[in-house]
């Protein structure tokens, strides 16, 4: 701070004491902020949760070895005493998932509403939580570039850590894989692993999205981080219903899909279902053998989705048109698959149909 004044004064001839007067008003003024800053972050924080997942694994390890489970991490923040938001990569096809409190206490949760594409998901915890103010949620639609925002979360498994930035920019109604059509806040506020599904605050405090990914070519924070809007999280989990399949699954290029046999275009191969989940109480069986596709590991030998109620899973925008077909679906309904299976072509058939819909932030479901 003195030494720019000094430089500046050496350049423009301004009296020194003058320099120095703004320079401590300056600088006081900067100390006035965190400590508001340090306020809001305790007022905010009791409501960030860290998520631990228990996934089963098949994936085949060196030396024959083969991990009884897999666990992840992240992050979350309650909406509700009985509901809380993350990123869908954190949670999609786990069997157990644990939500730790500030206080150390610990809830177990399930999957109530997800949106695969768009990487989020709302969990319904098996308590309510006392004693702890649910976030807030504000309006993504008021923020601007070079609004100051911070993130809370649990990078690397250290929980409770604060990361502060600004808003530099916003992608409006944007994905990176063509598959969901959402807003996407960037910030440069430090990202990093276990940071996944934790708030992004604006600095009032509100939840203004969860945080989803990062680009980086280091593989951590590099100042490029992003979060899905809470106004896009609010209108796909809340105000629709957004079904949670529970498998991971992967449409299949062209060629890939002639190399496997499939009798079109292509098909969505499945490669891992959680316990608990729609996906197998439909019977869908996951990959089970690890192969190099281009240089990338890939899961294959299970099923591939041909079809959703008639609609052929050929291209992106067909597995949206099931997603949307799939909200609409009511529970006398059904939804019928037409898989591959060792080469076979079978039809699963779900019924009754039912979709879980969340109740408002703050109201227990009916």
């Amino acid at each position: 701070m003195f030494a720019l004044a000094l430089i500046r004064v050496h350049r423009t001839g301004i009296r020194p004491t003058l320099v120095l007067i703004a320079g401590l008003l300056s600088t006081s003024l900067s100390y006035a902020e965190p400590a508001r800053l340090s306020d809001m972050f305790e007022r905010v924080n009791p409501a960030v949760v860290e998520i631990r997942t228990l996934s089963a694994s098949s994936l085949p390890r060196p030396g024959g070895a083969t991990p009884t489970g897999e666990m992840g991490l992240g992050s979350g923040v309650l909406i509700a005493p009985d509901q809380v938001l993350t990123a869908s990569h954190v949670v999609e096809i786990a069997d157990r998932i644990q939500v730790r409190m500030l206080d150390g206490t610990t809830r177990q949760a399930h999957v109530t509403s997800s949106e695969q594409f768009a990487d989020v998901s709302l969990l319904t915890l098996d308590a309510e939580v006392s004693g702890i103010e649910p976030a807030a949620m504000g309006n993504s639609d008021d923020i601007r570039v070079g609004d100051r925002a911070f993130v809370v979360g649990a990078p690397y498994g250290i929980s409770h850590t604060l990361t502060v930035g600004y808003i530099s920019a916003i992608h409006r109604k944007t994905s990176g894989d063509g598959l969901a059509i959402v807003d996407l806040i960037q910030t440069d506020a430090a990202i990093n692993a276990g940071n996944s599904g934790g708030p992004l605050f604006n600095e009032s405090g509100e939840v203004i999205g969860v945080v989803s990914h990062i680009r980086s070519r280091s593989g951590g924070s590099e100042g490029l981080g992003f979060a899905v809007a809470i106004n896009s999280v609010r209108e796909l989990l809340i105000d629709n219903r957004a079904f949670w399949p529970g498998f991971l699954g992967i449409l299949l290029p062209p060629d890939l899909a002639r190399a496997l046999n499939v009798p079109q275009t292509s098909g969505m191969l499945v490669q891992k279902i959680a316990e608990d989940s729609p996906a197998k109480a439909m019977g869908l069986k996951e990959s089970d053998v690890l192969i190099q596709v281009g240089g990338r590991p890939l899961m294959v030998g299970g099923d591939i989705i041909l079809a959703a109620n008639g609609i052929r899973l050929v291209s992106p925008q067909r597995v949206m048109q099931v997603r949307d077909a799939i909200r609409t679906l009511s529970g006398s309904e059904s939804l019928t698959l037409e898989i591959l299976r060792q080469g076979k072509l079978r039809t699963i058939e779900y019924a009754p149909f039912e979709v879980t819909r969340p109740s408002e932030p703050g109201r227990k479901n009916q």
